[in-house]
């Protein structure tokens, strides 16, 4: 078999800056290459294209040579001589700019470096960035409205070199005045385009300025404040940084505060104030009715003395005239009404028996005035000191609360509900002298405690308690009844037929029912409601909650009492009405006994009236079946 012909080489190409392409007819090997220029390769791929990567760029505009060897798959061996030039990039300037007023930028086909650059006039550069665009920072800025004018040699990266001269101007930016502004009565602002300093101001009418300010707001702050209402001309000489001047004309007005009226205020009997939008003098003031004027104080509130007290509750208008600071007036006629001091109920006595006083803080009428419970009412004194006659005196240790409505000349109404209790200094000596516990519904029979007065006086709001009760040990309060010395007064703990009626009259005789005595004074409790147990403590208070006179009595003595119990005897310890017979605090143990009892409602545990009280369960006994004695003397007779 004939060997192959060897392959040809056909092209040397530039495919960039640091790729060289060397085309044949086969696919080769390349077994040397070199060039010269001396290039550093860096990769040979091998093929029909062979493609060889350089190391680094390498200089446009230059004629290089190439000696390669390379062999066929067959074996053939191929020597190859070849040139090539890599194109060289024109070297322009595109243009030159202004960024700033600092910064200019200059624009080249291609990155350069600037070899050399000046500026006329002279310009201080602070930095230069190089690159297809040089950006040139300045040292400071530079003056708008003249052409400056710059010289620079530029190089690129293989040393080829450009020399350019260009132009370049700063537009130049008009100083325009913007707006006249009225910051207050003593500062007025200028707004410009750019900053500027003020190098002539006048006023008309005149103001004097006490400071001019700096920068694109011109802040002028004058000595005094100026009059509103009244147009102003500014005439103004304006300069920037870099000597350009504007010469302007200009108005302003300071907006006119107009005074207002805003409230009129009652200080007291002799002086009212009139408040204003804005501090104000007064020209003239007068009062219709009449009102003596003393002095007046100027401001945003005009204070007004009078010379004497103005009459509550009538209507006054004053007529004011008041100016400004700048002599603008104000004129009205302006109404006011003193409000009455409010109606006060102060307090409420007990003159005598049959005279009751109300005070209040202004003469007053009755509108409403009844008793709970119902008072006759004779006559009624009406004014500051309101004094109700009641048909009838008042009794000892009474009760009642008076309801009214009372009303002033302006019709200003104050209510009330006040309780009254007439003290019971007449309080009478007695002792509980009889209990009994048990109940006979079938034969009438009902719990009673009877007691025996030691002394005349009157029983009026003497409370009777049975500690038993736990919720309300309170069972019993009379009312106003006279007693003597001797007398024995039964409160009966049920009311059991229609006939019981309290006897507070003189006729002892007048109740009915079973046990009522006709020589004692006999009380029900309405209802069936069981109130006295045989473990119990009696006693009675007055008004000022001195205990008169207790018993306790328990069924089982070698029990403990149950907490109302406990705290019973401990109350009527302290309070020196009932004790052990050790003299310390009453335990069941030391209580009379009530076990006795039973049942029977014909028993009753009795006082000894024989002996004297010692407040101790020494006084006491269960008295025999059928020695129960409701309103008489006691059975002495000991179960």
């Amino acid at each position: 078999m004939r060997k192959p012909d060897p392959s040809v080489f056909l092209d040397c190409s530039v495919i960039s800056e640091t790729e060289i392409e060397f085309a044949f007819s086969t696919p080769v090997k390349v077994l040397s290459l070199s060039f010269y220029p001396a290039l550093d390769i860096s990769l040979i791929e091998d093929g029909s294209t062979v493609k060889v990567h350089l190391e680094k760029s390498f200089k446009p505009g230059v004629e290089f040579s190439a000696e390669l060897r390379a062999e066929d798959e067959w074996g053939n061996a191929i020597n190859v001589q070849a040139s090539f030039e890599r194109e060289a990039d024109s070297l322009l300037f595109l243009g030159c700019t202004v960024i700033s007023e600092v910064e200019i930028e200059f624009a080249f086909s291609i990155p350069v470096r600037l070899a050399s650059l000046s500026i006329e006039p002279e310009l201080d550069v602070a930095l230069i960035e190089e690159g297809s665009t040089v950006k040139v920072l300045l040292e400071k800025s530079f003056k708008p409205g003249v052409a400056f004018t710059a010289k620079l040699f530029a190089e690129d990266e293989w040393g080829y070199t450009v020399s350019v001269q260009t132009t370049f101007e700063r537009e130049k930016i008009p100083i325009e005045l913007l707006a006249c502004n009225v910051i207050s009565d003593t500062e007025i602002d200028f707004a410009f385009s750019l900053p500027v300093k003020l190098t002539s101001l006048s006023f008309k009418p005149e103001l004097d300025a006490a400071l001019i300010g700096e920068g694109s707001t011109v802040k002028v702050l004058l000595k005094k404040s100026f009059k509103p209402g009244v147009a102003f001309v500014a005439d103004i000489v304006a300069e920037d940084e870099w000597g350009y001047t504007i010469s302007v004309q200009t108005t302003f007005e300071r907006e006119m505060i107009p005074i207002e009226f805003l409230a009129c205020n009652v200080v007291s009997q002799t002086e009212i104030e009139y408040e204003f939008s804005i501090p104000v003098k007064m020209v003239s003031l007068s009062f219709n009715p009449p009102l003596g004027i003393n002095t007046f104080k100027d401001g945003s509130t005009v204070k007004v003395h009078l010379t004497n007290n103005f009459k509550q509750g009538i209507r006054y208008t004053a007529n004011i005239l008041v100016e400004d600071e700048w002599g603008y007036t104000y004129n009205d006629i302006i109404p006011f009404e003193t409000d009455p001091p409010p109606l006060e109920f102060l307090a409420s006595s007990i003159a005598t028996p049959t005279i009751i006083h109300f005070e209040f803080s202004a003469p007053v009428k009755m509108q409403i005035l009844f008793f709970e419970p119902s008072l006759g009412v004779s006559f009624i004194e009406e004014g500051r000191t309101v004094k109700v006659h009641l048909k009838e005196n008042l009794k000892m240790g009474q009760k009642f609360t008076i309801v009214f409505r009372a009303e002033d000349e302006f019709g200003q109404t104050v209510n009330g509900s006040v309780p009254f209790f007439i003290l019971n200094n007449q309080v009478p000596e007695l002792l509980i002298n009889e209990l009994r516990t048990e109940y006979s519904g079938s034969a009438y029979r009902a719990e009673y405690i009877e007691f025996k007065i030691l002394s005349a006086g009157n029983l009026g709001a003497l409370r009777v308690f049975a500690a038993s009760n736990s919720r309300d040990p309170l069972i019993y309060e009379f009312q106003s009844v006279e007693v003597k010395a001797g007398d024995y007064v039964v409160l009966h703990l049920r009311t059991l037929e229609d006939s019981c009626v309290d006897e507070y009259g003189n006729n002892l005789s007048e109740s009915g029912g079973r046990d009522a005595s006709p020589t004692a004074r006999d009380f029900w409790i309405p209802g069936s409601t069981k109130l006295l147990r045989k473990t119990d403590a009696v006693y009675v208070m007055d008004q000022n909650d001195r205990v008169l006179d207790a018993v306790m009595i328990a069924e089982n003595p070698d029990a403990s009492w149950r907490d109302n119990l406990a705290e019973a005897a401990e109350f009527l310890f302290n309070k020196g009405a009932w004790k052990s017979s050790a003299g310390g605090v009453c335990s069941p143990m030391n209580a009379v006994h009530s076990a006795a009892i039973g049942t029977a409602a014909t028993r009753s545990i009795n006082r000894d009236e024989t002996v004297n009280d010692s407040n101790t369960a020494a006084d006491w006994y269960v008295a025999v079946t059928g020695g129960a004695t409701p309103g008489l003397p006691n059975d002495p007779r000991r179960f």
